[in-house]
């Protein structure tokens, strides 16, 4: 009896075993709805978007024979070219070493503008032995200890720049036969590029120390002759001159100021020509071709006139270990005073590498209102269809593209501008 009882109680619980899994599978759906609800997500669709445009389905511009030859439209197959690959990457302008230069008092006076608007300020033009300042000493009877206490202190001002200099030419004699043995080495396949390069910027340095120094040596000549001849005048006045053309940075003294022999008076430095800094990575370093040029062009260009070249330099060697970069410098024309110490310009940088690229001539480009670039495509029949391209850079009037087209595409070279009127309405 015991055993029949417990045989009717399994029986019941495995009948009841599915109903209970039913019951907890309802729930777990009833759950999940609830959640889906509460979270403000439904099987429904956010957005519709109606009449979408594909690229693929842009509009097709058919013109007469008659319109295409009124409008000279020219087309070549867009081509698979072997290139130099390049890259581009920031650069930095920043001025020349050895072209700054901080002019001091000869003696101790009184400085006078020579300017008639009365002052100078930073950023003013100065020209090579143009006196933008006049110095105006204290008179023999007020301050004659003075006056022989200046004219010693030139003279002693002027045989330490003697002595600079001589020590400036031993620096460059000795860094010019260290650059002849690391060449001859380099030739002989027994030095390194590195070392020689080394050897060249020591060589620069110490030719710019070199001309820094006859500059300075060649004001105190000026000071000490304007010293000696004007020894029985009543006043003596000297002309603080600039050493070189170009701009005023700071100014430390102004009109109407009393200084001391060897104070400074203003700093001026030469913008004509500048240096641009380019960081690449250090992986990259080894594909550079460091002595061909580069091209140039501000980071807001998307014509070819922007560009311009800038060819390389041998500089003292410079790195930056937290980016992993190393430095490559390159000499840049500054006409009308382009270019400005810090700002940011983009380097088309070539490698050593080629690869095959998409190339086509970059008069085939043009941009609409967002910056996106574009070519035609010239169907038979007297068709064009605007198709979407991306650039990856510029050179010598080509477009070498990241992507576009299949090679062996008609692209529109001439008349580009015309069909891009005609399609919006406002062409010939």
């Amino acid at each position: 009896m015991i055993d029949l009882v417990r045989i009717s109680a399994q029986r019941s619980q495995e009948r009841l075993r599915p109903l209970r899994w039913c019951s907890s599978l309802r729930v777990l759906v009833v759950a999940a709805a609830t959640s889906l609800a509460v979270s403000g997500y439904s099987s429904d669709p956010s957005a519709v978007v109606d009449n979408a445009v594909n690229e693929r389905d842009l509009a097709i511009v058919t013109l007469t024979a008659d319109a295409e030859l009124r409008l000279g439209i020219e087309s070549v197959a867009l081509e698979r070219r072997n290139i130099g690959r390049a890259q581009t990457r920031p650069g930095f302008v920043m001025l020349r070493p050895g072209h700054r230069f901080t002019v001091y008092a000869p003696a101790s006076g009184v400085l006078a503008t020579t300017l008639s608007d009365g002052g100078i300020a930073a950023g003013a033009i100065v020209r090579k032995d143009t006196p933008p300042y006049r110095l105006v000493r204290l008179e023999p009877e007020r301050d004659t200890l003075g006056k022989d206490r200046d004219r010693i202190g030139l003279q002693q001002d002027r045989m330490r720049s003697k002595q600079d200099l001589a020590v400036a030419e031993i620096r460059l004699a000795n860094a010019k036969l260290a650059l002849a043995r690391t060449e001859r080495l380099l030739m002989d396949s027994a030095g390194s590029k590195r070392a020689a390069d080394e050897a060249f910027a020591e060589a620069a340095q110490a030719q710019v120390a070199v001309d820094s120094a006859k500059a300075q040596l060649n004001a105190y000549d000026t000071y000490c002759l304007q010293a000696d001849s004007s020894g029985a005048d009543a006043s003596s006045v000297v002309d603080i001159v600039s050493p070189i053309d170009g701009v005023i940075e700071t100014i430390y003294a102004v009109s109407g100021q009393a200084v001391a022999a060897g104070s400074p008076i203003f700093e001026v430095a030469n913008y004509d020509v500048m240096w641009l800094k380019v960081p690449i990575y250090v992986g990259d370093a080894d594909r550079v071709d460091g002595d061909a040029p580069v091209d140039v062009q501000s980071i807001h260009a998307h014509s070819t006139s922007d560009v311009v070249s800038a060819k390389p330099v041998r500089a003292p060697p410079s790195a930056d270990p937290v980016a992993a970069t190393v430095d490559y410098h390159y000499e840049l024309r500054n006409e009308n005073g382009r270019y400005r110490p810090g700002e940011r310009l983009n380097v088309i940088v070539p490698m050593r590498t080629q690869a095959p690229r998409l190339v086509v001539s970059y008069s085939a480009v043009i941009y609409d209102i967002h910056g996106g670039a574009w070519i035609y495509e010239h169907l038979p029949l007297h068709k064009f269809i605007r198709r979407r391209v991306e650039v990856d850079y510029v050179a010598d009037d080509t477009a070498v593209l990241r992507r576009g087209p299949v090679p062996g595409t008609r692209i529109v070279t001439v008349g580009v501008a015309e069909l891009f009127g005609t399609e919006f309405g406002v062409g010939k």
